[in-house]
């Protein structure tokens, strides 16, 4: 069920930015305490937003979709070819633990590093900090304060 789900996710992220002509496409793994996930990162042209659709719980875990939607306030080479960037964003999510259902929703501060080794491929390595509402079907609602993710990835500018 997981390889459906990764595989629409992934068809509807490239047909979706392919018609608004997007200018930033990639890929990122990361973990999130124990639990570790895949994305497809994209930027439109229209939107001053990185956007993340991510898959969670790969390799155990509670089955997760969510997205992220981070501006960055600065991207600024230290030494070159090497460069850091923070901004602010909003992250939600939809999870499932077996017959518990969750939704995250929260405001998100990321930073990181970024290199670009040819003028349209860039690698990067960033950590958020999401503090998140979550509401559960079976414990209620909640607020988790201490939620980082940690993500690595790649991607190609056109």
């Amino acid at each position: 069920m997981n390889k459906k789900i990764i595989a629409l996710l992934a068809v509807l992220v490239l047909a979706g930015s392919a018609s608004m002509f997007a200018v930033g496409i990639g890929a990122q793994a990361g973990v999130v305490g124990a639990s570790k996930d895949a994305a497809l990162t994209f930027k439109l042209d229209s939107s001053p937003y990185l956007f993340a659709v991510n898959i969670g719980g790969l390799g155990g875990g509670a089955t997760s979709v969510g997205l992220v939607a981070d501006s960055w306030m600065a991207n600024k080479t230290f030494a070159k070819p090497f460069a850091y960037f923070y901004g602010v964003g909003f992250g939600a999510g939809f999870a499932s633990a077996g017959d518990n259902i969750l939704v995250t929703v929260g405001p998100r501060l990321v930073g990181g590093l970024n290199v670009f080794l040819a003028k349209q491929f860039e690698l990067y390595a960033q950590i958020a900090w999401q503090p998140s509402l979550i509401i559960a079907t079976n414990n209620g609602i909640d607020f988790k304060i201490d939620h980082f993710p940690v993500n690595v990835g790649f991607r190609f500018w056109f």
